[in-house]
């Protein structure tokens, strides 16, 4: 093996890979490998959260000084990308991939792959694609789509190389890739998540619950997500006289056919328990604070990150049943894990929490030995710069 590789890390959010895989990016560079992370442009929204200007100039300067970055041309979350945009884009990732000889990829996300996948498998290059969640095309309504079938399509030619490695985040996931792709099992590993460090989340020792508990709904504010579900939940709370503060996190969103419209935000808003703070930057505070944890996604994720932050952080959890979830959450040993689209099952599991606090604190104990034994960044980290060592990227052990 060689020391001194020039590592491409293509990702379609600089501050997503912060906080996620920064710790990766570290360990890379001081292995000694010339590293490079590319991403879009801000996309000109004040409220647009990941994708504004400060978060990603702030994510900048969070790299290793000696992490190169690039900007791609085109932008998120602000309608369709054009054409010609995202084909500059792509070429970019051509010009790298056929005339660096020895170069490596590390493709995060489905749009990194369609822009640069191909380019590194006809280069015959190493390449690491993380695909840390299937999101919205591999959900039960789009598997059948026009764009699920050409993510497969390209997923299939680009997994196919014996230089490829892909990295998930749960096991329902990769066999639903070995299936759609025909991927070799022994070439998708799986990571417990994202993982988070159990010092950025402390553990609350003594849980001391007032007399209107809150309970947080950490996420972005899209359909599948479940925002509207909560919100029903908690209006179900209030017919029912149970005191309770429901608090979501993150703004609206623009320019994605999951986000809510102001309609839908406006029903949200009009329950009498419920307040929208807005995206925050950092919500280990929101979690010293808050007596549950809420996280009814159905979004086809990974493993949400969000439920990782709440065992950590000794919030008992309410969550719905879904892929990661069932990675992670065993129903009434770790959790409270209910069906998705069911906003009174969640009011009956929420209340339970908040009217049963032997069972709070024996669920929030549980869940925080289950992070523990697998789930932390560290076990994240070392699994991933494992799965590296496997394509001749040499890191220090």
């Amino acid at each position: 093996m060689r020391k001194g590789r020039r590592i491409i890390v293509v990702v379609t959010a600089l501050p997503r890979w912060i906080s996620d895989f920064n710790h990766v990016s570290t360990a890379l560079a001081e292995a000694g490998h010339a590293v490079e992370v590319w991403s879009p442009d801000d996309n000109g929204l004040a409220t647009a959260g990941w994708d504004s200007r400060p978060a990603i100039d702030a994510a900048r300067d969070a790299l290793a000084p000696d992490i190169a970055t690039r900007t791609m041309p085109f932008s998120r979350n602000r309608g369709r990308p054009s054409l010609l945009r995202l084909a500059r884009a792509s070429l970019m990732a051509a010009r790298a991939a056929l005339f660096s000889p020895g170069s490596v990829f590390i493709l995060w996300s489905a749009l990194s792959i369609l822009l640069a996948g191909p380019w590194v498998r006809l280069s015959n290059r190493h390449a690491i694609y993380l695909v840390t969640g299937l999101g919205a095309s591999f959900s039960e309504s789009q598997r059948g789509s026009l764009t699920t079938r050409l993510i497969c399509i390209v997923y299939r030619f680009a997994f196919a190389s014996r230089r490829a490695i892909v990295i998930v985040h749960n096991h329902e996931d990769k066999a639903e890739l070995i299936r759609r792709t025909g991927v070799a099992a022994d070439r998708v590993i799986v990571t417990g998540g994202c993982g988070v460090m159990p010092e950025d989340f402390p553990y609350k020792q003594a849980r001391a619950v007032g007399a209107r508990p809150t309970i947080l709904v950490p996420g972005r504010l899209l359909r599948d997500k479940g925002v509207l579900d909560a919100a029903a939940a908690s209006g179900i709370l209030s017919e029912r006289g149970v005191a309770h503060r429901m608090v979501f996190t993150s703004n609206p969103m623009s320019g994605r056919a999951d986000a809510l419209t102001e309609a839908e935000l406006a029903r949200a808003r009009s329950y009498p328990d419920v307040a929208f703070i807005g995206y925050q930057p950092s919500i280990t505070a929101l979690y010293a604070g808050a007596d549950i944890a809420c996280i009814p996604s159905w979004y086809r994720e990974g493993l949400q990150t969000a439920l990782l932050e709440s065992a950590s952080s000794g919030c008992p959890i309410v969550a719905c049943d879904n892929v990661g979830v069932r990675d992670f959450l065993r129903p009434e040993i770790d959790a409270l894990v209910v069906p998705p689209h069911a906003p009174a099952r969640l009011a009956d599991a929420l209340e339970r929490m908040i009217h049963e606090p032997g069972l709070a604190e024996r669920l929030r104990t549980a869940a925080y030995a289950r992070f523990l034994s697998g789930f932390t960044r560290q076990h994240m980290v070392e699994t991933t710069l494992a799965a590296m060592r496997g394509t001749g990227i040499e890191t220090r052990r």
